[in-house]
């Protein structure tokens, strides 16, 4: 990280990583409103920084969002559009197939629960 800039860790260019890490502690913490705003800051703040290894941020905000629209909000159309934008809009990058599994569990989730509850329904006319 040094060789990035004298005070690196102030570094504005860094601000998209380190929001990606600040929403990942604060979705541990259960700090659901703290982690939304990290996530959607590094998305935001991304775009600015212009180092090579900030290409993994987009990605994974992009799927830490939809997983917490999913699990927390019970948005599932949002968690649908965010989970499918972060698997088919952003490839070739370290771990991508890491991020490809936890979105396609996640949306396999959603649609699980979506069928169950047409069915739960059906039934019950």
């Amino acid at each position: 990280v040094e060789s990035y800039g004298q005070d690196s860790k102030d570094d504005n260019k860094l601000r998209a990583t380190t929001c990606l890490i600040e929403g990942a502690i604060n979705n541990i913490l259960f700090r659901y409103d703290d982690a939304q705003n990290r996530y959607e800051e590094a998305l935001a703040r991304v775009e600015d920084s212009k180092l090579t290894f900030t290409r993994y941020v987009s990605p994974f905000a992009t799927c830490e969002l939809g997983i917490l629209e999913y699990l927390h909000r019970e948005n599932t159309e949002r968690a649908k559009e965010l989970l499918t934008k972060a698997k088919e809009k952003y490839t070739d990058f370290d771990f991508d197939n890491r991020l490809q599994i936890r979105a396609t569990a996640t949306l396999k989730m959603i649609s699980a629960r979506e069928t169950s509850a047409t069915t739960t329904a059906a039934s019950s006319k």
